[in-house]
């Protein structure tokens, strides 16, 4: 038994070890040379380019392509890197997130460190998560974790950075050095908008494992009370629902499991609906909405969650508790006509379009690394606009 635990160990260390890719483009009669370490994902996301399932691979794609522009020789590791010790201690640069992050911030202490924040400050989301964990212990008399706080960020990597780049919520992170851009969100290239099949009262709500964090458990209630309305859920598979207690069976509530952004089934629900609703505790602009967004969905969403400088586009919920919620639904969908809520839809697929595109993603992240850290003087390589 010791043997086998011994051989497993040794197999899962040999594994994880591939995931730290060193020496990319690097110039060997070059002494130098400088060095970063991107902290982000690890190499394996690179390998099905032609069938992209999330927008953090365009993200991570064009912070490669940024230091090679700059003839960097560049090492990648993912932000849960398991074997931290192996961790480099020579890097001009380090960009990223996550353990790995707090690690080489500690063996390099003169590189410039740049914080790459996806969500709100730790302390203010952990707030947030526990208020909705609460809420759902107090109606389902259920215990349940945190499930995203501390994952990736704790408090301290606000203050190990010498940058911070990040989403929106501006109002909760105000330090020096710290830089706002708009994140991607992903496009069906075979998508075309087709408003006579648009039902008022569907909704399509788009998110991830961490469904009491995102507010999933607050629309099966609602709903529930409503049959006249649908509920798409996407995102989402019947196991985890389990482990909240939650299970499948109300009528106007559909669950569609993983549903793939560049399927011909997203092209149907995104065609059927009107509102994208998201009611989460705590995001820095959700790619699910800003995928949604460039689909013409009307999102709903909470403040707090990036989308609050969009409010003439966006609706905007300032509380989540089940009695406000539903009374915003019923207000939305009295106040607005299918007339109104076409002119909305096709207004914020045009702004999304051009906000949450990797062209404008690729010229944010350049000019913020040029002209503010500079880390390439100013000097990247031209800037294409593209989907």
């Amino acid at each position: 038994m010791k043997i086998k635990k011994t051989i497993k160990a040794y197999l899962r260390k040999r594994l994880n070890d591939k995931y730290y890719i060193q020496n990319l483009n690097i110039d060997i009669e070059n002494e130098k040379q400088k060095k970063v370490l991107i902290c982000y994902l690890d190499y394996t996301a690179l390998h099905n380019l032609e069938h992209i399932m999330h927008p953090q691979i365009y993200e991570f794609s064009i912070m490669i392509k940024y230091f090679l522009s700059q003839n960097y020789c560049i090492d990648i590791c993912p932000y849960n890197y398991e074997y931290q010790e192996r961790i480099k201690d020579d890097y001009d640069i380090i960009i990223g997130l996550g353990a790995t992050f707090r690690t080489a911030v500690q063996k390099n202490t003169l590189a410039k460190k740049i914080l790459y924040l996806t969500e709100n400050p730790p302390l203010i989301a952990e707030q947030l998560e526990k208020a909705r964990v609460d809420y759902f212990y107090e109606r389902k008399g259920k215990k349940i974790p945190l499930e995203r706080s501390g994952v990736c960020f704790v408090e301290s990597d606000l203050y190990i950075a010498d940058y911070r780049i990040c989403g929106s919520n501006k109002h909760l992170l105000n330090q020096p050095n710290t830089f706002f851009l708009y994140f991607i969100g992903l496009k069906n290239q075979n998508f075309s908008y087709d408003g006579k099949r648009k039902n008022k009262y569907n909704f399509l709500w788009f998110g991830g494992p961490a469904a009491i964090h995102k507010g999933l458990d607050i629309c099966m209630d609602i709903f529930e009370r409503h049959k006249e309305w649908n509920l798409y859920v996407a995102g989402i598979t019947e196991k985890k629902l389990k482990t909240y207690g939650i299970h499948e069976g109300i009528s106007n509530v559909h669950f569609l499991g993983f549903l793939d952004v560049n399927s011909k089934e997203y092209i149907d629900i995104v065609n059927e609906t009107v509102f994208m609703i998201l009611p989460s505790c705590s995001e820095s602009y959700s790619t699910a909405v800003l995928t949604s967004m460039r689909h013409g969905l009307v999102p709903i969403v909470c403040q707090n969650n990036g989308f609050d400088e969009f409010e003439d586009l966006v609706f905007i919920l300032k509380d989540y508790h089940i009695e406000y919620v539903e009374k915003e639904i019923i207000r939305i969908l009295e106040d607005y006509s299918m007339e109104e809520l076409e002119k909305r839809s096709k207004e914020i697929m045009e702004f999304a379009d051009t906000n949450f595109s990797m062209g404008n993603y690729r010229k944010e992240l350049y000019q913020i690394l040029d002209l503010y850290v500079n880390v390439g003087g100013g000097n990247s390589l031209g800037v294409n606009d593209c989907v």
